[in-house]
């Protein structure tokens, strides 16, 4: 979907006898029948979410990002016993609540989410529907089940990216997992990352936060 596309909000007209059916469908769009407007999105749903990145609010992420990274990638590579790396997909299925996510970083996640095949998007957005009303545990609906990858994994939000390394307020923020390991091995030569301080600053860069499903609910359909 070209950057146009996805800022503009799309006309269609449906006959009477359908709208009742159709606007469960197709909740992004205007109706439009002979030319009266009948129905038009909320407000959050026309709100410029998904104006693009400029180039500083992309470099300001993608460096916070990367200091994530650098504070994640020495306490693996150090503890071969650790046990977030690739093949571990818990905390993905295991979700206390759908993913609180920044303005900022929707605007990244969903730049990887229009990245995927029409096919692994269709399922992103039926899984995303299908947690409406459900209780946690939750599912992460960019897991990819068969392998326990993410399929959004360079654009994923701070909140995967943190957990498992980083502390707040002196308490762990990880998996029960993790918490038997520290018992076993210590955690003497463990340097942790301060989450307060990543949170606060990715607070006052990015605006409002929601979780995915709020978004994804003011995100433009695939038919708009």
């Amino acid at each position: 979907m070209g950057r146009q596309s996805m800022r503009s909000r799309a006309r269609v007209a449906w006959p009477l006898e359908q709208l009742e059916q159709d606007l469960g469908t197709h909740s992004g769009c205007e109706v439009v029948v002979s030319g009266n407007l009948l129905w038009e999105p909320p407000v959050a749903a026309r709100s410029p979410i998904m104006e693009p990145l400029t180039e500083a609010q992309r470099k300001t992420l993608e460096d916070l990002y990367r200091r994530i990274d650098e504070r994640v990638s020495p306490i693996t590579a150090a503890h071969a016993w650790w046990p977030c790396r690739k093949g571990c997909d818990h905390c993905c299925r295991h979700l206390a609540a759908p993913l609180p996510v920044t303005r900022l970083e929707w605007t990244y996640l969903w730049e990887g989410f229009q990245a995927l095949p029409p096919e692994a998007r269709a399922e992103v957005r039926a899984r995303v529907a299908g947690l409406k009303g459900t209780q946690r545990p939750y599912t992460c609906p960019f897991l990819d089940r068969e392998s326990g990858g993410c399929r959004v994994y360079a654009h994923r939000p701070m909140a995967c990216r943190t957990y498992g390394f980083y502390v707040s307020r002196d308490q762990g923020n990880w998996c029960h997992f993790i918490r038997e390991l520290l018992e076993k091995h210590g955690d003497g030569d463990i340097l942790w990352g301060n989450q307060e301080a990543m949170e606060d600053t990715l607070a006052r860069l990015s605006g409002d936060t929601l979780s995915i499903l709020d978004w994804f609910d003011a995100a433009p359909t695939e038919a708009c």
